[in-house]
C-alpha cells in the first residue's frame, strides 16, 4: 500500500479549534457580503423603478416625455405647459409673471430619460 502524500496527510488531519473556527469566521464574513450585496442590488432595481423627481413634470406629475424648459428656469411637459399657459400669465412653479412665453426644448434632460428608460429596459432583461 502506498502512503498519502503530505498533502493528503494535511487533508486528512483534524483542523485546529482556532483554524476550525478562522474557517468559519471567513465563511461567515463571505455570506454577509453576499447577502448585503443582494440587498443593495435590489434596493437600487426597487429605486431605479422610479424616476428621478426632474424626470417628472410639475404640473401633470408624470414622466416627461417632451419636457421643455419655461422663462422660469423650471422644466415641464409640452402639452401641460402649453395648456397652462392659454390660461395664465405666471409660472406654475413660481406664480411669477412669464414676461416671455416661449418654451424650449431641454434635450439634455430628454437624453437623461430615453438613458434611464434603457437602463430600466436591460436591467429588465437580465
Amino acid at each position: 500500500l502506498r502512503q498519502p502524500k503530505k498533502k493528503e496527510r494535511q487533508r486528512q488531519a483534524p483542523a485546529s479549534p482556532k483554524a476550525e473556527a478562522e474557517e468559519q469566521a471567513r465563511e461567515q464574513a463571505v455570506q454577509t457580503a453576499a447577502t448585503a450585496q443582494a440587498a443593495t442590488a435590489a434596493a437600487a432595481a426597487k429605486e431605479a423603478e422610479h424616476p428621478p423627481p426632474n424626470f417628472i413634470c410639475s404640473i401633470t406629475h408624470d414622466l416627461m416625455i417632451d419636457p421643455v424648459s419655461a422663462a422660469d428656469g423650471h422644466t415641464y411637459e409640452r402639452r401641460a405647459i402649453e395648456e397652462w399657459l392659454v390660461g395664465h400669465s405666471t409660472s406654475p412653479m413660481t406664480g411669477a409673471e412669464l414676461e416671455v412665453k416661449m418654451l424650449f426644448p431641454n434635450l439634455a434632460i430628454r437624453c437623461l430619460i430615453h438613458t434611464w428608460q434603457e437602463d430600466l429596459r436591460s436591467a429588465g432583461a437580465s
